[in-house]
């Protein structure tokens, strides 16, 4: 059935799925820009934070610590986080940001390489000349030199993998497989071979399509003045921002390459959820699985929740929640057949806590990476020093003397499984204890801590099932499909959004995905 656009008209009714950041970002900002429009928020889950959450947990001695359980910085350099930060500071709490200048300890970062120690990626002579010795250099250097005069593919709309297009740039396999897989690893769980170079590298995959070549598309791009991109000069527009102020505040955020919040990233979903409730005409429901959604025979949509209540009279859903979800959520049998192509990656979170003791002090940094290469029996996909960001955060807006956190003490985060889980592995899933015991076998073996360290330490562990979307060859086409396929049957009363509809995993992504289609919407 063919369902002509729809347009908000006064006190349309806006129902949005989902109250991670996705839906709490769409949600806030529609209401800022259309305040006569009823906004009805479900949430499945007992609180609004998706997959962000800063778990304060009691330890053995009465003492509590935080501990993140999902994302836990911000990139500074990115546009969506200058939205971010102007919005906190716009809420008063400017106090809460802090950074990690560009010379901390904190963003230095290591790579495991195949001997099981730690490797420095470069911001020295000395580390280069360190790493250059290791094998995971291994075609870095002919990689760079000879790429400007590689020839680029022949102009096509068809996808391929992260991997080809790296490999067809740098001339070899090696740099893929020794150093950008390890990003990936970290960024997406996922493997480089698999991912799609028009969705996860597109910055890339257009540097080739315009320049023919990364290295000149960076020339060209030392000759352009800073100005507000496009979203950023919606942003001020729509709400009076000062451009210049904005402007200031890019040029700021650019010196401090990580970003978070006083009390953890879990900060900013609270604050956003604090503000919407104040909103008269937003309701927030936590608890709400959705069971099904359906046109009705007056041209609006009803949503009817797995406990029976009813949403009537909707003239817009907002499905902030992954495919696999909104395939349970449609019975429109092309939408959902075109649903099943959808797949997410499954990932541990490890959490280790020792108070009192530095013991990772030979290797104070962000923390490190496992790149494809490597022999891998752990199926370890990075470790974050938790601990060495947050002593060595920086506030931004409050006086200096406003620290992170006192004392010295070992908090470290340990992610494993992702696209190294099995079939097996997700069917029946590793015990806790398994867990803890892999990744105490990690930190002995790679990072050299005592067995009694080990012992001592709190540990926790979480199986974030089905976190990351699996961005495969061809993933914007599925897309492109999707949205077409949903419009076909009901106009513009459905749109799409949360990580898996973004321009990226990252909570910037997905917060800035929210800001621009509710200013779309809001017309």
């Amino acid at each position: 059935m063919s369902v002509p656009p729809s347009v908000l008209q006064a006190r349309s009714k806006v129902l949005v799925v989902g109250g991670g950041i996705g839906g709490l970002s769409y949600a806030y900002f529609l209401s800022r820009l259309r305040p006569d429009i009823k906004i009805t928020l479900l949430e499945a889950g007992q609180s609004c934070r998706g997959s962000i959450v800063s778990k304060p947990t009691s330890l053995s001695d009465g003492s509590v610590v935080n501990l993140e359980k999902g994302p836990r910085t911000l990139r500074g350099v990115s546009d969506s986080a200058v939205i971010i930060m102007d919005l906190v500071r716009q809420l008063g709490h400017g106090h809460a940001i802090y950074g990690i200048a560009k010379d901390s300890a904190a963003n230095r970062k290591f790579l495991l390489d195949h001997t099981g120690q730690l490797l420095q990626l470069p911001n020295s002579w000395k580390t280069l000349k360190n790493f250059m010795k290791n094998p995971l250099s291994d075609g870095l250097v002919t990689g760079i030199l000879g790429e400007p005069f590689r020839r680029s593919r022949p102009e096509s709309s068809a996808d391929e993998s992260a991997f080809d297009l790296f490999v067809r740039r740098f001339g070899n396999a090696h740099v893929p497989n020794n150093l950008l897989s390890s990003l990936f690893h970290g960024i997406y769980g996922d493997d480089i071979q698999l991912l799609s170079a028009q969705r996860i590298a597109r910055r890339f995959y257009e540097m080739e399509q315009e320049h023919s070549s990364f290295v000149r598309a960076g020339i060209s791009g030392l000759f352009k003045k800073p100005a507000l991109s496009s979203s950023l000069d919606k942003y001020q527009e729509v709400f009076g921002r000062d451009k210049e102020e904005l402007l200031q505040l890019k040029k700021t955020l650019s010196q401090f390459p990580i970003l978070g919040f006083k009390g953890g990233m879990e900060f900013l979903p609270k604050l956003i959820l604090k503000e919407l409730t104040r909103i008269p005409n937003v309701e927030i429901y936590t608890g709400k699985p959705v069971g099904a959604i359906a046109p009705a025979n007056n041209g609006k949509m009803e949503v009817i929740a797995k406990d029976g209540t009813r949403y009537a009279d909707i003239d817009h859903v907002r499905l902030a929640v992954s495919p696999m979800s909104i395939k349970s959520m449609i019975s429109e049998q092309s939408i959902s057949s075109h649903l099943q192509r959808a797949s997410a990656n499954t990932i541990a979170v490890v959490n280790f806590y020792l108070p009192k003791k530095d013991v990772i002090a030979d290797y104070h940094s962000f923390g490190y990476l496992t790149p494809i290469s490597i022999p891998n029996p752990h199926k370890l996909l990075g470790v974050i020093f938790d601990s060495v960001v947050e002593g060595n955060y920086t506030p931004l807006f409050a006086p200096s003397t406003a620290r992170f956190a006192e004392g010295q003490y070992t908090k470290m985060t340990a992610m494993m499984g992702g696209h190294y889980f099995s079939q097996e592995d997700l069917q029946n899933p590793p015990s806790e204890d398994g867990i803890i015991e892999n990744i105490k076998n990690v930190f002995k073996h790679h990072l050299h801590i005592s067995d009694a360290d080990l012992a001592a330490a709190h540990w926790s562990v979480t199986l974030a099932k089905n976190c990351i979307p699996h961005f495969h060859v061809g993933y914007n086409q599925w897309e492109t499909g999707l949205h077409g396929k949903i419009n076909e049957e009901y106009g513009r009363r459905i749109s799409l959004g949360g990580m898996a509809f973004s321009s990226g995993p990252g909570v910037p992504d997905v917060f800035m995905n929210g800001f621009v289609d509710a200013v779309s919407m809001s017309k």
